[in-house]
């Protein structure tokens, strides 16, 4: 009921983080194993220097990591909350 009263929607932070942190920690082992360690394949093949692109996607990832988990620790006000 309360559901279909909702006029406009929110950005709900922590389900974003959630989805950041995984998405982060996902990309960031799969990087580890398949490009540094098992050398599976690089990101970028056909390229000057492909570790560049592996290293820039580790990167990426570790950045969504971080922005993943302030998201979720973000303190949430209890206004917020109410509606």
């Amino acid at each position: 009921g309360r559901l279909l009263r909702v006029t406009s929607v929110r950005f709900q932070s922590r389900p974003f983080g959630a989805i950041l942190l995984g998405w982060g920690i996902f990309n960031l082992l799969e990087g580890i194993f398949n490009h540094y360690l098992l050398k599976f394949h690089n990101v970028r093949e056909i390229v000057p220097d492909p570790a560049l692109f592996n290293h820039l996607f580790s990167g990426v990832s570790v950045l969504l990591i971080l922005i993943g988990w302030l998201l979720l620790k973000k303190k949430h006000r209890l206004s917020d909350n109410i509606n």
